[in-house]
Order: C-alpha cells, then sequence, then structure tokens
C-alpha cells in the first residue's frame, strides 16, 4: 500500500462524522495513507443521541470502549408509550443471552463525534477541520481526487485510489451523480431542541430512550449527562398541523401540550438550543458505490429516527466500506464491480429496517387509538414477540428474519 508523501492519499474521506471517522480510524489501523477532510470544526451540534447495543462490536474493534464507558450515560432500553396509554419498557437485560452487554449510551452528538474523530487522528489519520470539498475529481467515470478549500483561501488539488462520501445528507456524489432517491412512503419531517432544567436522570443513573405514539406523530426524550435533554417530533410533511405552517418553535411545543408527561416533564426547563427541523428525512442512493469511490453512513441513506438505528447504521456502513477497500488495495482493485461488495454488505440491513419502519407509521396511522394501542400490546405481551422485538428493533440486530411483520396491524 503506499506511503508516499505530497498530495496523493490511498484514501480521501469527505465528512468527519461518525462514518467518517470510523471509516478512518480501520483503514489507518490497517495501514493506509488516510486524509479526512472535515467542513465544519468540531465540537458541533447534532442529533442522532440514542445509539444500540449492536455497536459494541464497532467499538470494541476501533479500541473505542474506554472512551464510551468514561463519557456517556448508560441506556438499559426504551420506553413506549401509545397514545398517552400504558408504558411498555423494553430493557436489554432481557436478551442480556444474545447481546454482548446488555445497554448502550445517550450521547451528546458534539462529543461523541469529536472523540471519534480525535480517535482517528490518534490511529494515524490526517485530519482538516474547516476544509471544504468543492468539487470530486473524475477521470472518466472514476474518482481520482477531490479540490479542497481550506479555511485560510488556501485551494488545493488532492488524488487517492479512493474516495469515500461521508458528507451526510449533503450526499456529495449523489447528488454530482443523479443517485439520490428519496423514499415517498416516509416523506417525515423532524423538529428538535435541547433543554436544560427538564426531567433528567442521566446525571446519575442509566436512564432508557423515551418514545412516545401520538396520532400521526411520535416525540423522542432522551436525557443526557450535565443536565441536557434532547427533545424531538416526527410527522408527515402534509400533516395538518405541519400544513399550517406554525413557526418551528410552536409546532414542537403544540406536540408536546398532547404528551402530559413529557410536558410535566418541561415545566421547568429551558431550550439551549435553537429549534432545528429536518425535511424529507428518507432517501436511499440508487447504488452506494462506483469506479473509486464509495458513499457511506447519511452519504449513502438516511434512515427515519425511530428506532435509532442512524449512528449504527453508518458506522456499520462504514466497517464494511473499510474492510472492502483494504481488500481492494490487496487485489489492486478498485472498481465498481469490486467496491460494490460493501453495498451488499449493508443493504440487508437497510431493508429490515425501512420495513420495520414502515409498519411502524402505520401502527400510528390506525383507523382509531384503541386498535394501534392494541396492536403494540401484543408485541409487548407476547413472549416470542416481545423477544424479536428487543433483538432486532431494541438492540439493531436487522439481520433477523422476523423483524418485518412485529408491528403490522
Amino acid at each position: 500500500m503506499s506511503r508516499q508523501s505530497g498530495s496523493h492519499y490511498d484514501v480521501i474521506i469527505v465528512g468527519g462524522g461518525p462514518a467518517g471517522s470510523t471509516a478512518g480510524t480501520f483503514l489507518a489501523q490497517a495501514g493506509h495513507r488516510v486524509l479526512i477532510l472535515e467542513r465544519e470544526n468540531f465540537p458541533r451540534f447534532h442529533i442522532g443521541e440514542s445509539l444500540l447495543p449492536a455497536t459494541w462490536e464497532i467499538w470494541q474493534r476501533l479500541g473505542f470502549v474506554e472512551k464510551m464507558m468514561n463519557n456517556f450515560v448508560t441506556k438499559p432500553g426504551v420506553l413506549f408509550s401509545i397514545h398517552n396509554h400504558e408504558e411498555n419498557l423494553f430493557s436489554m437485560v432481557e436478551a442480556r443471552d444474545l447481546l454482548y452487554r446488555p445497554y448502550a449510551f445517550h450521547v451528546r452528538r458534539s462529543e461523541y463525534d469529536q472523540l471519534l474523530l480525535e480517535h482517528a487522528r490518534e490511529n494515524g489519520a490526517e485530519v482538516w477541520l474547516e476544509a471544504t470539498v468543492k468539487n470530486v475529481l473524475f477521470n472518466g467515470q472514476r474518482a481520482e481526487g477531490v479540490v479542497v478549500s481550506r479555511k485560510n483561501g488556501q485551494e488545493l488539488r488532492l488524488t487517492a485510489s479512493v474516495i469515500v462520501d461521508a458528507t451526510g445528507r449533503e450526499t456529495l456524489l449523489a447528488r454530482k451523480l443523479g443517485l439520490l432517491r428519496p423514499d415517498p412512503t416516509l416523506n417525515k419531517v423532524a423538529y428538535f431542541t435541547h433543554y436544560t432544567g427538564a426531567y433528567n436522570m442521566g446525571a446519575t443513573e442509566a436512564v432508557p430512550t423515551y418514545i412516545f405514539g401520538l396520532e400521526g406523530a411520535w416525540l423522542w426524550y432522551i436525557p443526557m449527562k450535565d443536565d441536557v435533554t434532547s427533545v424531538g417530533v416526527v410527522m408527515d410533511m402534509n400533516h395538518p398541523r405541519h400544513r399550517q405552517r406554525e413557526s418551528s418553535t410552536a409546532l414542537l411545543a403544540d406536540f408536546v401540550d398532547d404528551c402530559p408527561t413529557i410536558s410535566k416533564w418541561l415545566q421547568d426547563a429551558t431550550a439551549v438550543e435553537k429549534v432545528r427541523g429536518i425535511p424529507n428525512i428518507s432517501y436511499i442512493n440508487e447504488r452506494f458505490a462506483g469506479d473509486g469511490f464509495v458513499m457511506i453512513g447519511d452519504a449513502a441513506m438516511f434512515v427515519d429516527p425511530i428506532f435509532s438505528s442512524g449512528v449504527y447504521l453508518a458506522m456499520r456502513s462504514a466497517q464494511i466500506a473499510a474492510d472492502t477497500i483494504h481488500q481492494a488495495f490487496e487485489k489492486g482493485d478498485f472498481s465498481q464491480a469490486f467496491l460494490s461488495s460493501y453495498e451488499q454488505g449493508i443493504r440487508e440491513h437497510q431493508k429490515n429496517i425501512f420495513a420495520m419502519i414502515r409498519n411502524w407509521y402505520k401502527l400510528l396511522e390506525s383507523e382509531s387509538p384503541e386498535i394501534a394501542v392494541k396492536s403494540f400490546n401484543r408485541v409487548a405481551r407476547s413472549p416470542l414477540l416481545r423477544r424479536n422485538f428487543l433483538l432486532t428493533v431494541i438492540a439493531g440486530l436487522y439481520n433477523r428474519g422476523e423483524i418485518v411483520s412485529l408491528l403490522e396491524t
């Protein structure tokens, strides 16, 4: 593998979020010359704070376990309430026989993402912050480099054997090549912010992620350390309240008012971030690889946040892509045909979780709240369905075949 100095790298990764940092660490650990280009300065705000136990394997291989244990709040499970009826806590301890550890974490993404990026640097990846990629350079159909602008105004042309697009929802290569495919069946929008002074056990003990299903929408409530709590709502773009075009702050407040539990927990709270929004949440690219390039994490697909799968899928896709790229160097083959084997490894996860998400929204859009509650309670009270729900949805073991029909109404 290449070790020459100068402007040529084995791999250039565009984007320093969890996908880019994970791929960068694995490739640097394998001995490759890696450059990660991140347009922002870290730390920076991001959502996606509830993580999955399936990520333990990746944290272990990264050598990142100690940093997780020392910095974040333990998440023992997820509590669901549908239409403000009874609460159902799904504890990971119930499936501990199949989990490496029966818990995950709540993380402030500003801290988590920065730790991952620093970890990539510690493992040998070169990292440039406030470095904006203006263009990906192609020779015919093959990606061969980038044009990058640094914060001092310097513009550089850099080359690499493989370009990794980890630009998140910017989807740099998918937009350039016309590969982006929104999912019209999941035409959702999210609004969210952080609070202090809310009901928050995160500083002292393990605490679940809270999910409250409403008519045509759902709320999340994620306590984190330092008295910070993440609250957000997800609804269809055509939801009547969304069509009324209220301000994002008022819209989030209206849905919070519909949930007595969260309303009570926020009665003495103060928002410490502006209310942000993400429209047209879900999409998936036509393909994830080409000659000399791959797309990973949110640059390949963006999944609805209901089951907290985004960070796991980003890091899993980065792991599979890094292994494929390393094999490509061993064989000297950077063709789409070879790199596409990475895509096959992540598509099965994507297919199963998208099916589960669609069933979740069918449940929320049931003919009546009573039908929705009954359907969810069927899962919560059946030992077999409950265990499958825990393993697939709560833990993130998406390769299990039982996932598709769990929440069918």
